[in-house]
């Protein structure tokens, strides 16, 4: 495996303006025939610009369609950003593109340094952005929609070849549009999917009504999938498979109740975890799903028994707000599960013919909860008889704000909740949905749910 320089991301494009720097300019009131290096003195496209750029170097590129595909191979410390009133647009029409419209990656040693801020990718026949074989990659503040694969995916070769992938506040919709018939056998992508990456963060984005899952990562360590809006995506909206020490954290994840999204007559899941098959195993292991508020999908969190069946270990679900989910609430499959803490999370079902809990045996007469703990959750409004007692439970109304609205800020603790200084202090749990800095109090008795009042 190749060796991956580290570089912080808040520094990674200091570079520009260093001496021997070149920034282009591009708009489609210029011409390829143009020095290109001022605003009134464009290029007419961005492969005029490409074909020049080396290391170091930036892009700017004005409001308009361009009708190319974009590549950036084997480039460190480059920049291209979208200017202009509104975004620049990748259109991708009655082009070509092998694997991705716009590509960032390299061979040996590879792209190490890439900003690709502001744009709006579209119309490709096959993904919007595909880094591949890249590190220190930032996605930042452009709209990729109806693609036909993935709207922005990082692959590779082998296992933690990606490396600081940044995927920041990004709206990506209606991608894996060829999977619109949704066929329950297709391999289909994902709205945002990183594979075989390190140090992968996913914040700040919009994921919606992609026909494949919304976020993904898979075969992947130390990921952060933090303050996302993620909603209607087919088969579920947020998927670790065979992934290592990440955290889901702050996350929004919801179900508007629009059928084509619908897997088997289902919603789609909320958070899923899941070991599939792949080429390299990376079992699931130091999971923490925290903060999450997570309403009308078929579960608010799923571990499925697929393939490998690895289970779910050293894995903390805590503080999250679960809100009439179709199904369960929590459906943890049969497999070898321990060290795994189910707490401080509030589990509001839509009726009395809801459960709460679906720990599934395939004999269905007895739960599996060996490596499996319970305490501190509260119980609401749903089947009595799917639930698991747990140590300082509270059952009854949490008291929201303004449960069932489609506001987020409604999800909060109102003044008096029952659920106020009774939860469980958990380690590496300090802030809540509504903030990152450190409101859980340091010592003493957490809220119970993704708020802390």
């Amino acid at each position: 495996m190749r060796t991956i320089r580290h570089l912080a991301l808040t520094a990674l494009f200091a570079f520009a303006g260093l001496a021997g720097a070149t920034e282009y300019y591009v708009a489609k009131t210029g011409s390829d025939s143009n020095s290109g290096l001022t605003a009134s003195t464009p290029f007419l496209t961005i492969n005029k610009a490409l074909s020049l750029w080396g290391n170091g170097d930036t892009i700017w590129v004005n409001s308009g369609t361009y009708n190319e595909t974009i590549t950036i191979w084997n480039k460190s410390n480059v920049q291209l950003i979208g200017t202009g009133p509104t975004r620049p647009i990748i259109d991708g029409t009655n082009k070509s593109p092998v694997n991705g419209l716009v590509v960032i990656g390299g061979d040996d040693p590879g792209t190490d340094g890439v900003l690709f801020q502001g744009f709006e990718v579209t119309n490709s026949n096959v993904s919007g952005i595909l880094i591949w074989e890249a590190s220190n990659v930032a996605i930042k503040y452009n709209k990729v929609h109806h693609n036909e694969r993935g709207g922005i995916i990082a692959g590779a070769y082998a296992p933690g070849v990606n490396d600081y992938i940044h995927i920041f506040e990004n709206i990506v919709t209606d991608n894996v549009r060829d999977n619109m018939d949704r066929d329950e056998n297709a391999e289909w992508l994902q709205g945002i999917g990183l594979m075989y990456t390190n140090h992968g963060t996913i914040e700040g984005n919009y994921v919606s009504k992609n026909w494949g899952e919304g976020i993904d990562y898979i075969s992947s360590d130390n990921g952060l999938i933090v303050r996302n809006d993620v909603w209607d995506n087919f088969s579920t909206n947020i998927y670790l498979d065979n992934a290592q020490h990440t955290r889901v954290d702050r996350n929004w994840v919801y179900f508007t109740g629009d059928t084509n999204f619908k897997r088997g007559g289902n919603p789609p899941g909320g958070i899923t975890v899941a070991n599939e098959d792949y080429d390299y195993d990376n079992p699931t292991d130091y999971l923490t799903i925290v903060n999450n508020i997570v309403q009308w999908t078929n579960a608010g969190f799923h571990y499925g028994r697929w393939d490998n069946n690895n289970g779910l270990h050293h894995t903390v679900v805590a503080n999250n707000t679960f809100y009439n989910l179709a199904y369960v609430a929590i459906w943890i499959q049969q497999a070898n599960h321990d060290t795994t803490e189910i707490r401080n999370n509030i589990i509001y079902q839509g009726g009395s013919t809801k459960g709460y809990l679906d720990l599934w045996n395939p004999t269905y007469t007895t739960w599996l909860t060996a490596g499996l703990t319970f305490s501190h959750n509260c119980w609401y409004n749903g089947n009595a008889n799917t639930k698991v007692t747990g140590t300082g439970d509270y059952n009854g109304n949490p008291q929201l704000v303004n449960a069932g609205s489609g506001s987020k800020n409604d999800y909060k603790l109102a003044t008096g909740s029952p659920l106020i200084n009774i939860g469980t202090t958990i380690s590496g749990v300090t802030n809540d949905f509504y903030t990152s800095s450190s409101v859980r109090p340091t010592g003493n008795a957490y809220d119970i749910g993704a708020d802390e009042y």
